[in-house]
C-alpha cells in the first residue's frame, strides 16, 4: 500500500468522522490490517487492495 493511498485512507475517514471501527466494517477488513494501512508502505494481498480502493472511490 502507497503512502498516497495511505494518506487518501487517512483523508477519507476523517472526512467522514468515522471511528477506526466504522471504516474496518465499511472495508471489510481487521483493525489490525487498517492499522498497517495508514502508516503506507505495507504489501497487502490483492482482496484488501480492492477492498480498499473501492471504499476509497464509493461516494466519495
Amino acid at each position: 500500500m502507497t503512502s498516497e493511498i495511505a494518506k487518501a485512507i487517512r483523508r477519507k475517514a476523517a472526512d467522514l468522522q468515522l471511528s477506526q471501527k466504522e471504516v474496518c466494517k465499511e472495508i471489510g477488513i481487521t483493525p489490525k490490517t487498517y492499522s498497517r494501512l495508514k502508516v503506507g508502505g505495507y504489501h497487502v494481498r490483492d482482496t484488501v487492495y480492492i477492498k480498499v480502493t473501492q471504499w476509497l472511490v464509493k461516494d466519495y
